[in-house]
């Protein structure tokens, strides 16, 4: 494998599983609009199987000699905006002037924490 590729891996598998992470929010929001059971719905089911792929994965990337910072920023920025757009896109959540500045500000904080701490 070649040296770009075996850089490139760790945060794929990262990008991977918080897009895995993001599914699992759309399927529980699913389920909560729905008024699903707690206890015995598939989408609690699906949805805590699909968030349970997360430590596996920050494990795998540690293990590649990510730094637990660079994951958290990572996972922190990709997760905001992911969430931010299913909500916006899937279900309809208003996205408005003061979510915009919300969004910015987050990943402006993330960002800060990343590069001056």
């Amino acid at each position: 494998m070649s040296s770009i590729l075996q850089l490139m891996v760790p945060y794929a598998v990262m990008i991977a599983s918080v897009a895995a992470i993001i599914w699992g929010d759309g399927i529980l929001e699913t389920g909560a609009n729905k008024g699903a059971s707690f206890l015995t719905s598939w989408y609690v089911i699906a949805g805590s199987l699909l968030y349970a792929t997360g430590g596996p994965a920050w494990m795998y990337v540690m293990a590649q000699g990510v730094s637990l910072t660079r994951i958290a920023i990572l996972y922190g920025m990709l997760t905001v905006v992911g969430v931010t757009l299913l909500g916006v896109l899937y279900f309809g959540e208003k996205f408005g002037g003061a979510q915009l500045a919300a969004l910015v500000l987050a990943l402006g904080a993330i960002f800060v924490s990343e590069y001056y701490t």
